[in-house]
């Protein structure tokens, strides 16, 4: 290699040497020394280009190789030369080292040195060639750190392995590149330490004296490090700093005591502690400095390097950089940890990445200093170190760390003002970086206390205890715990002082999440005192109890298990005094937080731990002797029945199980509760459950004395204050313990107490159970059985705590340990705690039924009603009738509360306001005075009433108000917040299902808002001037138009109206009083100006119109005087209030006059046209009224003409033109009616309108009686229908498709055919289901009909739907009945073949899914027989029980030839070969039916053989798999895939949606098989695109009763439309349950289910299985009686007989509290039962009601069915009686049942008394007054459903020749709808006289009370048929 070379080839010629040094290595001799001399030109010129510095690094890299091979090569070459002599194998080793380094000396020499004595070191130029290049190269750039970082990894490869290890390294190169660096730049701090590290590579394996040779070398380097404020560079040092303590002492001298003292190193040692000093020093100045001065005036960067220029100087005289020039200065990686498994030291001193490093650690780089903490950082780092050497070096600094420990936490302690963050560029630091200094701190200080002065040591623990107290970091807060226990076992705190650090850790609960690494190291605290000799006898144990307890409710595994051995210690072993102890003794306020019930339970068990063996524990629910041996256990597995021989794997099973009872018989308790109380600590649900079952039994086997002194504890623990603590969270240990007292025999709290308990500890609905209780026993004697005791229901949930029914039954039976209770005082405690909950029904029904005076109930029932104007005469009358009498105190009271409640609802409140005055009542007149604007009464009330009572949320209001209205807005604010706190507070004291009882608070909640509202409202107005008015308008309208939207709803009472709307007309009044005054008053737009009285206005009639709607007509007409008083109102107000003025008058019902005088007065000039269109609607309504027909005909007239659009318009001439074609029977009426209604129906009135078509379209004659001579004039209704209806929006005919398609079967049929066309076009799946199944029934109905008249005449052919064959027919003499079939199967043929057209694509997949569910999922022969089995013996036992009436009945009663038919055609449709399942058993049938005697078969006979047979069947349905996978049913609906169909009755959901319904998506691969009466059905669920879960049941259907049932369930979801717009039924939530059903066939259908839904049956089927019995027990006990009567031929009463039959049936065979337990065992939350049992009460009062006045009440158990998650109720089979239909020969409705409706002991057990008279009989009237409405147009779907009901009836008959004409099917509606109208009027109260019910004193709900005490009667119910379950 020449020297001539330019670089350029010099580096082409090593490249490719580096590139292929393989093919080099054999001649590596003659190339390494010119390798050597060539790095330093190739990789150190400045001007070196990165490839070419890489090549350098390269060749370096290939150098060390090199000679490390070379090294190995030599120790191979002497292991295997070890058989020559030792000094022959050194010589050639040494030879060859010699050559070696011969060959690397031959090198050329440098032509500078050549000629004299000095020769290079080629081991020195590499070394200085890496260390030269590592720091040349570390710039922060990505290619720089990557050579800088190989640089380092060869070094410290060469540096290890001992290569080249005396060549010479030139430290002043570092002394070069540190003193000529400028600490702020980045590139220098990288090259600084990459320095640093260099130094730390070089030192750490050399020998001590060696390290203190050359740290003298760096004398001047040393002390120039600590000017350099880089975190890295900090870090890099604060390792080499370790290196120089390790070798020389502060004291000056080396650690080894080798060689004298060095001067260099003990002048760096002083030059560091000035630097600390400094640092310190200054750090505190910035703070002391920061902390005088204000945030406006921060310390500048400038600024603050002048003022810290001496005393952050560095160590060289330079002035210390600024702070901030630093802050943004990333720092380099430098090095790595490639060979940290040779060296563990060289972990901390290479690191991989630098941009996380830290002086402290590895975490997030900040991007900006706090001034403090850059100057302590560094400091405290050098400072940490020096103290880990040398501890007592630290004493000279102890004064300043106290300082910067007491400014670094509050720092901490104050993240959001942090010291020094006046700067504007500075933000808080990482709060790791400051728990790093404080932890440092800490550690220091405490290792020198002793040297701290008593003021310094005092200061240092209050910043301990402050940190404990207030941090969050629980790293810090942990480091402190650790501190103390160490501190805990020395002397260098007191026993005082350590105490209140200990103390000051309670707030750890509130701080730090549970169970983090604070709490363990709190736990282990605790642990070390309280199991310490000394320390657990000391002071410690006594004054940190509140803290051991705090740790208890920690899980902590063995240290829990430890502390609870403690805690056990000091606790006697009786269960009596664990009782008293925990009741007594223990203080549980330090662990209100927690759900300290677990200490309960914890200790209870533990006495059971070993004083028991396991059997005897488990012997009270488990009743077997572990000692019998595999015979026993053979015995209780396979019950008593079983008597063979076990053999194979059921052998060896028994065996197992034999050799585990007789271990299990040796064991202690202990293995058992030990793992429970660790599962207690873990759940608090469970622990929750134990004590709840534990404590009853435990208290009952105390003695008296002691249970006495138990309850006085329990009393004087319930009225502690920390109990409500425990109200926010979800465990709240008091509900817990106040449940398992009151469940406990021997405890009986005081009324008073219960109340307050309720109400603090969110126990409402637990406290009125026991209440109610009480009060029945106190009442009536012996006590019911309360829900809080039911047998077997509410035992534990684990089996080995189960108690045993004899224990348990004798504990419930026990007396109570307290004075009988006063019922007057429980009457008045439980009706608090009903109106607290707003629980107004169960309020009245509970006074209805324990009111001693007569009035009260005629009242309350008035009240309930909302008649309060006639309720309030009724509480005057009362007061003033028995006022000398001497009357029951609590009435009286409630007659005066009720009176001022009924006149708030009035709004008379200048009565209320002057009551208040004269009888003291300070809420009343703080509610009645800034209503009437006394704001000086409501100030003087205001004052005086917060004097005296707590702060509360409505008084919190009223100051509100007072301070908006005195201009003091600025106070408002505050005072909002603190209300809405309170009320939070209410809302968090009440049930946690939100319910009636949240209504009040959310009212509360408006009001506050609006009055923050207000307050800004009229800040704004006032703000108002000539500059902002957009701005101003804008933001009024905007607050404006927000309540205008945020209104009450129009079902809530009208006090809640009241109170929005009053104080609103408050505000718009300030608000006009404020732009009146204003400024600028001329340049305000009339709009604003006037806004104020605009809103006055909209609200008044608003008002109004809601007062209208409840009825409160006073109240509305009032509200309307008031609008005319106003100086300004728009015109459209004006006619708001003239509309709401006259409908109050034509809602009067009197002085019609006085109305149409309002309107004809009117000057109708101001009004658009729209507008006098409703004057005019108006007019016509009063005309028609007043019987001025042709004038009211011409105002309708004019109304429409002036607005086409109107549907009200519309309407009300329908409705008139209706009225007039009913009384005269005119047809040009009639035509005009069904012209206006189908007009209306166009719009929103279509769903009134439409059934009032369709029923007038069934007065069509098809004659001609039009006179006049208009051409386009339509003749008849038929032709008028047809031409109206097409206008109509199709999704409008979707209720009414049943109606439409029946019409297909009448004359009129041609009339409908636009509407169901506008159906095929937009809903054809809502169409084809009823129209393809009404084709299969006319063309049944053909087939049955009679031979002689079945064919028509004219030969066509008929194709079935279901076969697919054409049978051709032809006959000379049809019937008129078969010719109108023949014509509407034809034509329903070309509709169903015009949807098939339209849509060929959907119906074609219908179609098969319709096929496949009708072939598939069909019952299977097994099933079928079990359900015709049932069906049979039902009928059977029907008949047997109907003869004991009939009094021509013989003795020997036989089947019915119904029954005959049906075993005839199960004989031969089901036991055929074809039916596998059911083929074996024809034998067995064919011998017990197959040839009945002659004379019939015998009734007895059939019974038994029937029910034998379905035992039999049950059993084997009942062992089918429950589920099945879909595939195996139908593989084409398991791939199902298409996007056409839509989810099953979608169209059923609501009147008015849109053409997007959600389509089936797929169905879920799952089929269940469902059992419910012996009937089988498969449910399927079907997933929709909208991702919802819908489920079906495929049913098969009675052809007979199947559309009825479907015609009833549309009647009642088209009640649900308008009852939801009803007050009383939209208040209590109440809608009818519609399930959907889809008709597949004629006697198959889809039926919407909901795997929540159970039957009664259900709940009885239960409990017979529970009881070893079958379902039908108690009916086949009354037929077993009567046959033993029977036999015996004794003369019996038929009546005697059932009334003694159902009175030994109901209270012992099935107990009146059935449904009662079974409710409560699936609601175990009080809470979930009490709202389960309201709504319920609720749902059964509307099918009660349904059943009474559609004759329905024969509802047998199983078809009456409740969901368990909603209560709500449907009844199946719906419109059928068993066994006779609904309409009797003639087409009439007729009475079945003796009873209205169901309602057994059983419904009226679950339902209360209180039920009853309230929230049933409350639901009960408001849904006849509803329905009796003349706006709800009931009569209307009751004439469309009776038509088609009629209809059916008449096709059902086949000897019918003819089916009815119009007048005979109009007739038959009327017999059955006016009756029905007539039996819902009678039980509405507004239709009552109150003066004749005041004389009669009596309820105005009399009529419901007598239906219900009709359907209670056991008289009656024992009247019905057995099979009815009368007592169910």
């Amino acid at each position: 290699m020449e020297e001539g070379f330019t670089l350029p080839q010099l580096a082409h010629v090593w490249a490719i040497v580096v590139r292929h040094s393989c093919l080099f290595r054999d001649y590596h001799r003659q190339l390494v020394p010119q390798m050597f001399y060539s790095l330093p030109r190739i990789g150190l010129p400045l001007n070196a280009s990165y490839e070419n510095r890489r090549l350098g690094v390269d060749m370096a890299e290939l150098l060390v190789e090199w000679e490390l091979d070379f090294h190995e090569d030599m120790r191979s070459r002497n292991s295997n030369g070890r058989q020559s002599p030792s000094s022959s194998t050194n010589n050639t080793g040494e030879s060859s080292a010699k050559e070696h380094q011969i060959d690397t000396e031959k090198d050329p020499p440098d032509p500078e040195e050549s000629g004299s004595d000095f020769r290079i070191d080629p081991g020195m130029i590499f070394l200085n060639f890496l260390i030269r290049l590592a720091c040349q190269v570390s710039e922060p750039s990505e290619h720089g750190r990557e050579l800088s970082q190989r640089c380092l990894t060869l070094l410290e490869k060469t540096v290890s392995n001992g290569l080249w290890k005396n060549s010479l390294i030139k430290f002043s190169f570092f002394e070069k590149v540190v003193l000529q660096s400028n600490p702020d730049n980045i590139g220098n701090c990288a090259s600084v330490s990459t320095s640093l590290t260099i130094l730390q590579i070089i030192l750490k394996n050399e020998p001590e004296d060696v390290v203190v040779q050359r740290l003298c070398e760096l004398k001047h380097v040393l002390p120039a490090y600590l000017g350099f404020k880089n975190d890295l560079c900090t870090s890099q040092f604060r390792f080499l700093l370790k290196i120089v303590l390790s070798v020389y002492s502060v004291h000056g001298h080396t650690v080894s005591s080798r060689g004298n003292s060095v001067l260099e190193l003990d002048q760096f040692y002083e030059k560091l502690e000035a630097y600390l000093h400094n640092r310190l020093n200054a750090a505190i100045r910035f703070a002391w400095k920061n902390s005088e001065t204000d945030a406006g005036n921060s310390l500048s960067p400038e600024n603050e390097g002048n003022s810290n220029s001496q005393s952050v100087s560095n160590i060289d005289g330079k002035t210390d950089s600024n702070p901030e020039s630093t802050s943004n200065t990333p720092t380099t990686a430098t090095t790595t940890n490639t060979s940290s498994s040779n060296n563990p030291n060289t972990t901390a001193t290479t690191n991989s990445t630098a941009v996380d490093q830290s002086p402290f650690g590895t975490f997030t780089r900040r991007n900006s200093f706090n001034a403090p903490f850059l100057y302590l950082s560094h400091a405290l780092v050098y400072l940490k170190e020096v103290w880990s050497y040398y501890p007592s070096y630290v004493d000279r600094f102890l004064p300043s760390l106290l300082k910067v420990l007491d400014f670094l936490l509050h720092d901490r302690l104050n993240p959001m003002a942090p010291v020094g963050s006046s700067s504007p560029k500075a933000r808080p630091v990482s709060f790791l970086d400051i728990d790093d200094l404080l932890t440092a701190l800490i550690d220091m200080l405490s290792s020198r206390s002793g040297k701290l002065s008593p003021p310094e040591k005092d200061a240092f623990l209050k910043t301990l205890r402050s940190l404990l107290q207030q941090s969050s970091s629980p790293s810090l807060v942990s480091h402190v715990v650790n501190q103390v226990r160490r501190w805990i076992t020395t002397t260098k705190f007191t026993l005082n002082e350590n105490t209140e650090l200990i103390l000051a850790m309670r707030s750890f609960a509130d701080n730090f999440p549970t169970m983090c690494e604070t709490h363990s190291a709190l736990i282990e605290l605790i642990r070390d005192i309280y199991t310490h000799p000394q320390l657990s006898r000391s002071e410690y144990a006594s004054r940190l109890e509140p803290l051991f307890m705090q740790a208890l409710k920690y899980e902590g595994g063995a240290l829990h298990s430890t502390l609870y051995r403690v805690y056990q210690k000091g606790i006697g072993v009786s269960v009596f005094r664990r009782l008293q102890y925990l009741f007594e003794v223990q203080n549980w306020a330090s662990s209100a937080s927690s759900f300290w019930i677990k200490h309960f339970v914890a200790l209870i068990l533990s006495v059971l731990s070993g004083t028991q063996d396991l059997v005897e524990l488990l012997s009270s629910r488990i009743e077997l002797n572990p000692m019998d041996g595999a015979k026993g256990a053979t015995s209780t597995v396979l019950g008593d029945s079983y008597s063979g021989t076990p053999s194979g794997i059921a052998s060896n099973v028994l065996k197992a199980h034999a050799e585990w009872l007789h271990e299990m018989a040796n064991e202690k308790a202990a293995c058992l509760v030990i793992p429970l109380m660790e599962l207690c600590q873990l759940s608090c649900v469970l622990s929750g459950n134990l004590f709840e079952q534990l404590f009853p039994p435990l208290f009952g086997s105390l003695g008296n004395e002691q249970q006495q002194s138990l309850v006085g504890s329990l009393t004087s623990m319930f009225c502690q204050k920390f109990l409500v603590k425990s109200n926010s969270y979800a465990f709240n240990p008091a509900h817990t313990l106040l449940k398992a007292v009151l469940n406990t025999p021997g405890i009986c709290l005081p009324s008073s107490l219960l109340r307050y308990l309720a109400k603090t500890h969110n126990a409402w609905h637990l406290v009125v159970e026991e209440l109610r209780g009480r009060f029945l026993q106190c009442r009536s004697g012996p006590p019911p059985t309360l829900p809080s005791f039911p047998d077997d229901v509410k035992l534990p949930s684990l089996p080995v705590f189960e108690l045993s029914e004899k224990v348990l039954r004798g504990h419930l039976h026990q007396s109570r340990l307290l004075v009988k209770d006063d019922p007057q005082e429980l009457l008045r405690v439980i009706s608090d705690l009903y109106k607290r909950l707003n629980e107004f029904d169960l309020w009245h029904g509970l006074w209805l039924c324990n009111s001693v005076y007569p009035e009260t109930a005629l009242a309350l029932s008035l009240e309930q009603n909302g008649l309060w104007d006639r309720a309030q005469v009724v509480y005057e009358k009362a007061m003033t009738k028995h006022r000398l009498d001497e009357f029951v105190k609590n009435e009286f009271e409630l007659w005066e509360e009720r009176w001022i409640f009924c006149s708030k609802n009035l709004d008379q409140w200048n009565l209320l306001l002057n009551l208040g005055q004269s009888e003291g009542l300070p809420e009343l007149i703080l509610e009645s005075a800034w209503r009437l604007n006394e704001w000086e009464i409501e100030k003087e009330t205001l004052e005086i009433v917060e004097a005296v009572q707590a702060e509360s949320a409505k008084l919190k209001l009223f100051r509100a108000f007072l301070s908006f209205h005195w201009g003091h807005s600025s106070d408002v604010q505050p005072l909002v917040s603190r209300g809405l706190q309170l009320v939070l507070n209410e809302w968090r004291a009440l049930p946690y299902i939100v319910s009636s009882s949240h209504v009040p608070l959310l009212e509360l909640f408006q009001q506050y808002i609006e009055v923050q509202e207000s307050a800004q409202l009229l800040q704004t107005a006032q703000s108002y001037d000539s500059g902002n008015s957009s701005r101003i308008e804008n933001d009024l309208k905007v607050i404006l138009n927000t309540w205008r939207d945020r209104l009450p709803g129009k079902w809530d009472d009208i006090t809640v109206w009241n109170d929005i709307l009053t104080w609103r007309h408050h505000v718009f009044m300030k608000l006009a009083e404020t732009f009146q005054n204003v400024q600028f008053r001329s340049e305000i737009s009339p709009p604003l100006l006037f806004c104020g009285y605009h809103e006055i206005a909209w609200s008044i009639n608003r008002f109004a119109r809601v007062a209208r709607k409840h009825h409160l007509l006073d109240i509305c007409l009032s509200a309307l005087s008031k609008i005319y008083t106003l100086p300004n109102i728009e015109i459209d107000e004006a006619f708001k209030k003239l509309v709401e003025h006259s409908k109050c008058y034509l809602q009067l019902s009197r002085d019609y006059l006085s109305g149409l005088g309002i309107i004809q007065s009117t000057n109708l000039n101001y009004f658009g046209s729209k507008q006098k269109s409703v004057l005019f609607t108006l007019k016509g309504r009063f005309l028609h009224r007043l019987n001025s027909l042709e004038d009211a005909n011409a105002a309708f007239s004019t109304a429409v003409q002036l607005n086409d659009t109107s549907e009200k318009s519309w309407f009300a001439w329908g409705d008139f033109c209706y009225q007039l074609f009913l009384s005269n029977r005119q047809t040009l009426w009639g035509i005009s009616a069904m012209n206006c209604l189908l007009y209306a129906a166009r719009a929103k009135k279509s769903k009134i309108a439409i059934p009032r078509a369709l029923w007038l379209l069934s007065y069509n004659n098809n004659q001609d009686e039009s006179t006049t001579e208009i051409v386009n004039r339509p003749k008849s209704l038929a032709q008028a229908f047809e031409k109206y209806c097409q206008g109509i929006p199709s999704y409008c005919w979707l209720p009414w498709i049943p109606q439409l398609i029946i019409y297909l079967l009448r004359p009129e049929a041609m009339s409908v055919l636009p509407a169901i066309k506008a159906l095929i076009h937009h809903h054809p799946q809502a169409l084809y289901y009823p129209l393809r199944t009404l084709f299969l029934e006319v063309l049944s109905s053909l087939q049955r009909l009679p031979a002689a008249c079945s064919e028509p005449s004219t030969p066509q052919s008929i194709q079935d739907s279901q076969s697919g064959t054409s049978k051709p027919v032809k006959t000379s003499s049809p019937s008129p009945r078969v010719q109108q079939l023949t014509a509407s199967l034809t034509l329903l043929k070309q509709m169903t073949d015009a949807v098939r057209a339209a849509h060929p694509a959907l119906i074609s997949g219908l179609e098969k899914i319709i096929e496949e569910f009708n072939t598939k999922f069909r019952s299977t022969p097994l099933e079928d027989l079990l359900r015709t089995t049932q069906v049979l013996l039902t009928e059977c036992l029907q008949r047997a029980f109907s003869a004991v009436f009939n009094e021509h009945s013989s003795g020997t009663e036989t089947v019915s030839l119904n029954v005959h038919k049906n075993l005839r055609r199960v004989r031969d449709t089901l036991f055929i070969p074809e039916h596998v399942d059911v083929y074996s058993y024809r034998e067995q049938f064919e011998k017990d039916f197959g040839s009945p005697p002659e004379g019939g078969l015998p009734l007895a006979y059939a019974i038994e053989k029937l029910r034998f047979w379905h035992q039999i069947l049950s059993q084997k349905v009942k062992s089918l798999p429950s589920f099945q996978n879909l595939d195996k049913f139908s593989r084409y609906l398991a791939e199902y895939s298409s996007s056409e169909v839509e989810v099953f009755g979608s169209h059923f959901h609501g009147v008015h949606i849109s053409d997007s319904q959600v389509k089936i998506d797929r169905f879920e691969p799952l089929v269940h098989l469902v059992h419910k009466h012996s009937a089988s059905s498969r449910r399927i669920t079907v997933r929709g695109e909208d991702g919802a879960y819908y489920h079906f049941l495929t049913q098969p259907s009675p052809q007979s009763h199947a559309r009825a049932e479907e015609r009833i369930v549309q009647l009642l979801r088209l009640l649900n439309v308008s009852l939801s717009e009803r007050k009383e039924m939209r208040k209590r939530n109440i809608q009818f349950y519609t399930p959907s059903m889809i008709p597949l066939s004629l006697s198959f259908r889809l039926v919407q289910d909901n795997d929540s839904f159970i039957s009664l049956e259900d709940v009885l089927a239960e409990f017979c299985e529970t009881m070893n019995k079958d379902v039908d027990y108690p009916v086949m006990l009354c037929y077993r009686e009567l046959c033993s009567l029977e036999k015996g031929q004794e003369q019996f009463s038929p009546r005697e007989f059932n009334l003694t039959m159902f009175y030994k049936i109901s209270p012992s065979v099935v107990p009146n509290d059935l449904i009662t337990k079974f409710i409560y065992k699936t609601h175990t939350n009080e809470v979930d039962a009490w709202m389960f049992r309201k709504y319920f009460t609720c749902q059964m009062a509307i099918i009660s009601f349904i059943n009474y006045t559609m004759h329905m009440a024969n509802r047998l158990p199983y078809t009456i069915h409740f969901s368990l998650n909603n209560a709500k109720v449907y009844s199946s089979d719906l419109y059928t009686s068993v066994p006779t239909p609904v309409l009797h020969c003639e087409g009439i409705m007729e009475v079945s049942t003796p009873v209205p409706f169901r309602l057994t002991p059983n419904l009226q057990n679950f339902i209360t008394e209180e039920g009853l008279h309230g929230p049933f009989t409350g639901v009960f009237a408001a849904l006849a007054s509803c329905l009796s409405n003349p706006e709800f147009k009931f009569v209307d779907y009751l004439n469309i459903l009776f038509r088609d009901e009629v209809l059916n009836w008449y096709h059902s008959q086949v000897n019918s020749s003819v089916l009815p004409n119009n007048e005979t099917l109009i007739a038959n509606v009327n017999s059955n709808v006016n009756p029905l109208i007539d039996r819902i009027r009678t039980l509405i109260p507004e239709n009552m006289n109150t003066v004749k019910l005041f004389e009669l004193s009596t309820s105005a709900n009399y009529r419901i009370t007598e239906l219900i005490e009709r359907a209670v009667n056991p008289e009656k119910l024992s009247q019905i048929d057995p099979t009815w379950h009368p007592w169910l």
